[in-house]
């Protein structure tokens, strides 16, 4: 990975900033199991070409600072930035707690986060994420009761705060995942599926891998505004045209169509530019 400095931040911002891969090529990690597969293959094939600026590590910046100060902090005999790998599977599998608690049964999990995760429950990447480490750490012999995901939110806003029923009231918030059965049968089903994608695509050409999902690319549907005269935000959200031109002529206001949005492609993806769904 490239990394470049457009905006001349200090040097020992942009020293800080790693460019290793996290694994080994072959290798899945816990945080990926969110992602779709063509982006995994992508950016392990494509690693050396990524070009990113150090601005882009900003948030990753302070994720990491938490990390390594709480981890100063962790109660004695806990197990903390614990590596678990497993070879159950057609591929290595790996994942690092933050935290594990072997008494409490308890691992934890520490986060950087936006407002509109918490206000919205987007919680798929966590939920994917905290299954994989309890199957992990299960497979080992440990007993895993829940997974505890501890998030600063980086964007809060006190006026926001006062203001929005539905705005979070902390800048930290707490999402506790509880393990059940069902949950490991699951997490079972999810590593089994990926590794053995990976191992069918792992060497098809970029153009013949298979799309991400939509879930996967962070799909917004189309949806028809309805936009009185100079507003800056719609009256209201439709999810056809009809509805929306009824609620328009109301209103009197006009309808605006809105189209598909993909948010993970647009501005999350480090690997869009070889992505022959994105350049289509």
């Amino acid at each position: 990975m490239k990394i470049t400095n457009k905006h001349n931040l200090p040097a020992a911002f942009v020293n800080s900033i790693g460019t290793d891969r996290h694994a080994p090529v072959g290798t899945l990690t816990a945080s990926t199991f969110s992602s779709g597969l063509r982006e995994i293959i992508l950016f392990e094939r494509r690693f050396d070409e990524i070009e990113k600026d150090a601005i882009d590590f900003f948030h990753t910046f302070f994720g990491i600072a938490v990390h390594e100060r709480l981890e100063k902090f962790a109660d004695e005999g806990d197990f903390t930035e614990y590596k678990i790998e497993s070879d159950m599977f057609c591929v290595p599998v790996t994942g690092t707690v933050d935290s594990f608690k072997e008494e409490a049964a308890t691992v934890s999990d520490w986060k950087t986060a936006t407002s509109w995760k918490i206000m919205f429950n987007d919680y798929r990447d966590w939920y994917i994420q905290g299954i994989v480490y309890a199957f992990l750490l299960r497979s080992k012999g440990y007993k895993v009761n829940k997974v505890v995901f501890n998030a600063f939110i980086r964007d809060w806003s006190p006026t926001k705060a006062e203001r929005e029923d539905d705005y979070p009231k902390l800048p930290f918030h707490t999402y506790t995942l509880y393990i059940t059965s069902d949950d490991m049968t699951n997490a079972e089903e999810v590593i089994r599926k990926r590794t053995e994608e990976y191992v069918k695509y792992k060497d098809t050409p970029d153009e013949f891998l298979p799309p991400c999902s939509d879930e996967e690319r962070w799909a917004s549907p189309k949806v028809f505004a309805v936009m009185k005269k100079d507003a800056k935000k719609s009256s209201k959200n439709c999810s056809t045209r009809e509805e929306a031109e009824e609620a328009a002529e109301k209103l009197k206001a006009e309808v605006v169509e809105r189209p598909r949005t993909y948010k993970k492609c647009e501005k999350y993806c480090d690997v869009k530019q070889w992505c022959q769904g994105v350049n289509e």
